[in-house]
């Protein structure tokens, strides 16, 4: 009864990458990677960039290499946490102007902050609300008003939520700066709300799981930011065509669509799925997942 209310594919969400021989390689070689400090998120963000392009050209292998491009990931990457604080600017902004105006905010650690984040720039998206946190709970004298903290936390939630829309416009165009064509962005989340809301949910599920399942995470962290941006790049075609890139005919978006799992034999084992191609019986052609309703975790 859920599936047949959602819009989106998750089952192709989830389990994309299998369509790669090398997933298990690649997916592991991610997490190893993701574990580097300054470099290992950025390298992450630039790859998951380089494979939402591969879904939508139709290229094989549909996993990038990573043999092939490392600098160019981190590049990529560090370009897509641009986009992303440059939502957040007018917040840091704010924030800035506040703290420089209140002597009893100044002993915030900021020093401790900044090197967590370039550390381990993964947790840079929480500045904010660490920042609000400290300024409620922390701050012995709180120079902002309970309106004022949730006038900032709801600017930060609602930049958040457009952010995926932004990069849905650079997925169309291929153009950096089009994440910014606000008239664009906004038109797109009105155009597919409930599928933009179901790709939201639905991805919080997702990081929850990719996040949360130790000793595991940093390779969950690299399925799931996978699973998020294929379940993202799946919303313009629920409706209006237009909203999406032109030349999906080719793409792994209607090959999943149009018969890859029916290639398949599923069999069931309480949680666990066995993924084994029809044409054959050979061990190594098929893949376990764990299921958990409409999610497929992928494990071996």
């Amino acid at each position: 009864m859920i599936a047949e209310r959602c819009r989106l594919d998750w089952r192709s969400a989830c389990l994309f990458m299998t369509a790669d021989a090398a997933w298990k390689k690649k997916i592991l070689v991610g997490g190893c990677l993701l574990l580097l400090p300054l470099v290992g998120w950025p390298a992450i963000l630039g790859y998951r960039k380089e494979a939402i392009l591969r879904l939508k050209h139709g290229s094989s292998p549909v996993l990038p290499d990573w043999n092939v491009g490392f600098g160019h990931y981190v590049v990529e990457g560090l370009k897509a946490i641009g986009i992303i604080n440059a939502y957040y600017l007018p917040i840091y902004l704010w924030l800035a102007f506040r703290f420089s105006s209140a002597p009893e905010l100044q002993s915030f650690p900021w020093l401790t902050l900044t090197c967590v984040c370039a550390l381990l720039p993964i947790f840079s998206t929480l500045v904010v609300p660490a920042v609000l946190f400290y300024c409620r709970f922390v701050a012995p004298v709180c120079a902002m008003s309970t309106s004022e903290l949730a006038g900032l936390s709801a600017a930060f939630v609602l930049a958040t939520f457009v952010i995926p829309a932004g990069f849905l416009n650079v997925t169309r165009t291929e153009r950096l700066l089009s994440a910014f064509d606000l008239s664009r962005v906004c038109s797109l989340i009105v155009r597919h709300f409930r599928a933009y809301c179901e790709a939201w949910i639905g991805s919080g599920l997702i990081s929850l799981v990719g996040h949360l399942c130790l000793p595991f995470s940093p390779w969950g962290i690299v399925w799931c930011y996978l699973a998020i941006v294929y379940s993202f790049n799946e919303v313009p075609q629920t409706g209006n065509a237009g909203d999406a890139p032109a030349d999906l005919q080719q793409s792994w978006f209607q090959r999943f669509q149009s018969g890859h799992w029916q290639r398949y034999d599923v069999s069931r084992r309480g949680m666990l799925e066995r993924y084994q191609l029809v044409a054959t019986r050979e061990d190594d052609s098929g893949f376990t997942v764990v299921s958990l309703g409409l999610l497929k975790i992928p494990i071996r």
